[in-house]
């Protein structure tokens, strides 16, 4: 991994919890997404790109440290925002990091059509309307611009993100199908934060 990712992961100053989320976004980010993008043309160094459904802003940044020479990173949850705000800042990353609801909100004038890429990475799944957040991501996307959107399949065999819980459960595939009281009780045994977000 690189120096930016040491630095983050020793910081005293990022609670445990969102420097683990933030790991996986990055790790996802670097070794999967800007590989997989690069390879096909939809990113290069100087494109922009905004993610909705960021969290801490983990892919984002390794998007950023590939070259992206805009970022924004938007959420509903301004806790996780702050977080990634902080870890940007430590990491001398440049990503605008803000509240967003995909479903409920406009998008600005001055965001509109100013992305290469939108990204909606594992985010879509957790939508009541999903078309409705299509639309409104589209509306970030210059005019030849790509909506990237990456989901697990519920019916997949980890379609529950029991593979976050770090324990047996995490390792079972098709235990999300088990009756909810059983799932609860497999999934209880991981990482608590990791089950509140399973739940």
């Amino acid at each position: 991994m690189s120096d930016f990712y040491e630095k983050i992961k020793n910081s005293k100053e990022i609670p445990e919890n969102y420097k683990y989320y933030w790991g996986y976004q990055y790790k996802l980010g670097k070794e999967i997404l800007v590989p997989y993008l690069r390879e096909r043309g939809y990113f290069e160094s100087g494109s922009s790109a905004v993610e909705i459904g960021s969290a801490e802003g983990g892919a984002l940044a390794a998007f950023a440290e590939a070259g992206a020479r805009k970022t924004l990173a938007l959420d509903i949850a301004k806790n996780r925002l702050k977080e990634g705000e902080k870890i940007a800042k430590i990491g001398g990353l440049n990503i605008e990091f803000a509240y967003f609801d995909v479903l409920r909100d406009e998008v600005e004038k001055r965001r509109a059509e100013q992305y290469d890429l939108a990204i909606l990475r594992d985010a879509i799944e957790h939508l009541e309307d999903p078309s409705g957040a299509l639309k409104r991501a589209g509306r970030f996307l210059k005019p030849k611009g790509i909506l990237f959107v990456q989901f697990p399949p519920y019916y997949s065999p980890f379609g529950g993100h029991q593979h976050t819980a770090g324990n047996l459960a995490g390792k079972t595939p098709y235990a999300h199908l088990l009756p909810d009281f059983l799932f609860k009780f497999f999934v209880k045994g991981g990482r608590k934060a990791d089950a509140e977000e399973i739940f």
